[in-house]
């Protein structure tokens, strides 16, 4: 295969993890948005949590982006509940490790451009195909459910 096909193909997979990257984003925002909302806080509070937390938070990394934004929202106390659920806690783990990897990705194939001699993140030796990442949605969307579900569970 040429360097052009590589780039081509690489080309294709970079966009997926990008738009993946971004999907993962937004749904972290839109639970932790809808959190606030079922913890009945005023207008002014869910602007202030959209203004000063969703809207200010870009980053995938579990404690350092989303733990932040959901314990602005529900507290340290409701947090803390959540975290050691029987049903919760053993995907968290996993979770954190996912988001890491998705992060590293997006912060690589968003600031670069291919080059051929170095195409991938320090520590990677290939691009995730579509198809992974079809995979990483489907378990990011699978634990997100579960936080949410107990998130409701607690009123939040």
């Amino acid at each position: 295969m040429s360097v052009r096909d590589v780039r081509l193909q690489d080309l294709s997979c970079k966009s997926s993890i990008l738009e993946v990257c971004g999907w993962v984003e937004q749904a972290m925002d839109t639970l932790v948005l809808e959190s606030a909302q079922r913890c009945n806080l005023n207008s002014t509070l869910l602007n202030r949590v959209k203004k000063n937390y969703i809207d200010k938070t870009f980053g995938l990394q579990y404690s350092k982006h989303f733990e932040k934004m959901l314990i602005a929202v529900i507290g340290y106390r409701s947090y803390s509940v959540i975290e050691v659920d029987p049903i919760v806690a053993p995907y968290l783990p996993g979770f954190e490790s996912l988001l890491s990897d998705l992060s590293k990705q997006r912060n690589h194939y968003a600031h670069t451009h291919y080059i051929s001699q170095s195409p991938y993140p320090v520590g990677y030796s290939a691009i995730d195909a579509p198809s992974i990442m079809k995979s990483k949605v489907s378990t990011v969307e699978n634990i997100l459910q579960i936080i949410e579900t107990k998130l409701i569970s607690c009123s939040c």
